[in-house]
C-alpha cells in the first residue's frame, strides 16, 4: 500500500493531516468502528542492506516516518461513461497521519502495525569473541557511531547471535612511529 493523494495539492503531510492510499484492502467501503482502528507505519525508500564482504543482500532498511490509521477502506463506484457502457472507479482508502517524525509525501509506502511484543532478555555477551562489520547506522548519522545508537552488523542468528547480545564497536587505530 502506499499514499497516492493528499488534499488540496498538498506536497508534505503531517500529523492530523488526511491523506488517500491504494493497496490497503479490498473491502469495499468499510467504516472504521468505534475502539477498533486499523493501524500502519509510514516508510520511504527501501534499500538494500549488503554484507561488505560477500555483497550478499542482507535485508532492507526503510525510513520510518511516523504512523497513520485507516479511516476509510478502499471502494469501487459504478458509472456510466458518455458513450453509455458502464464503468467502474477506484475510490482510494481514507487515512489520518496520527503521528510524523517526519514529513511524508505521495509515494510513501504503509504497512501493518506490527503487534506488539514484550519480550525480556538481558543483555550478556556472546559466548566466544565474534567478528563482523557494521553494514548501515541507523539514523541520520553519516558514517560513525556512537553509545546507544542503532547499528546493522552482517552476523545474525546462523551467526550465534542472540536476543540481549551486547557487542563493542571497536576500530583499528592508526600506527604512529616512535620518533624520540
Amino acid at each position: 500500500p502506499r499514499i497516492v493523494a493528499a488534499p488540496e495539492n498538498r506536497v508534505l503531510l503531517t500529523r492530523g493531516d488526511r491523506a488517500y492510499a491504494r493497496g490497503l484492502s479490498s473491502t469495499p467501503l468499510k467504516q472504521r468502528v468505534a475502539g477498533r482502528s486499523e493501524d500502519f507505519r509510514v516508510f520511504r525508500d527501501a534499500k538494500p542492506l549488503r554484507d561488505p564482504t560477500t555483497n550478499a543482500v542482507l535485508g532492507y532498511e526503510a525510513k520510518y516516518l511516523g504512523k497513520a490509521a485507516l479511516v476509510r477502506s478502499e471502494g469501487m463506484q459504478a458509472g456510466e461513461s458518455s458513450f453509455g457502457r458502464s464503468t467502474e472507479a477506484v475510490i482510494p482508502a481514507t487515512i489520518d497521519i496520527t503521528s510524523a517524525k517526519e514529513e511524508m509525501r505521495v509515494g510513501d509506502r504503509l504497512l501493518p502495525e506490527p503487534p506488539r511484543q514484550f519480550q525480556s532478555y538481558v543483555p550478556h555477551a556472546p559466548g566466544g569473541p565474534m567478528t563482523g562489520t557494521i553494514v548501515s547506522v541507523y539514523g541520520d548519522a553519516v558514517s560513525f557511531a556512537g553509545q546507544n545508537q542503532v547499528v546493522v552488523i552482517n552476523k545474525g542468528t546462523a551467526d550465534g547471535i542472540e536476543n540481549g547480545h551486547v557487542l563493542a564497536i571497536l576500530k583499528t587505530g592508526a600506527r604512529v612511529d616512535d620518533r624520540s
